[in-house]
């Protein structure tokens, strides 16, 4: 684990590439805080951060993501790891990836809208129904979409990874259940 108190942690791509420049990027990592609004993650392109939500403060590992499109004139990719105050987050199993986009594999209507599921991004259909926000982006691609009773979606990963469910109110939780191989 890495520990970061009071001060923001980098790393950056030990090349740049110009063909980087609009490109998307995915950060995923979990963090460890004792307290609340401690650590998140962020990504940096030389232009502008973009940052995950805060750690929630409740001292259990929890995996955070950020996504960023970097500027047309980007002149770095830096992901960050910040602990905005005295206290200690950790931060572990951190990975850098741009997202996998494939066919449409998964739609679902949930919560009167319209998700889809397009490689490891989870899309919804804007209000004026012209197009597809990302929502969130996954460690795998998305195999399925369910809405139950229970006022959640359940995404799928394939078989050999966990599943996650969202709420009505778009936040995600990894499955604690076990992956039978």
């Amino acid at each position: 684990s890495w520990y970061v108190a009071n001060t923001e942690a980098y790393q950056d791509a030990t090349t740049w590439d110009d063909s980087w420049r609009s490109k998307t990027f995915i950060f995923i990592c979990w963090i460890y805080a004792a307290n609340a609004s401690t650590g998140k993650i962020g990504i940096n392109d030389g232009v502008t951060s973009t940052y995950s939500e805060y750690h929630a403060g409740n001292s259990v590992w929890t995996w955070f993501s950020v996504t960023k499109t970097l500027a047309a004139n980007a002149t770095r990719l830096r992901v960050l790891l910040t602990s905005a105050t005295a206290y200690a987050a950790y931060f572990d199993d951190c990975s850098l990836s741009s997202p996998v986009v494939g066919a449409i594999k998964a739609k679902a209507d949930f919560n009167d809208a319209l998700y889809i599921g397009y490689g490891q991004m989870l899309c919804k259909q804007n209000a004026g129904g012209t197009g597809f926000d990302m929502v969130s982006c996954f460690p795998a691609s998305i195999t399925n979409l369910e809405p139950f009773s229970d006022s959640r979606l359940y995404i799928a990963l394939g078989l050999s990874d966990i599943y996650w469910y969202m709420s009505t109110a778009e936040a995600f939780t990894e499955s604690t259940a076990t992956v039978n191989k």
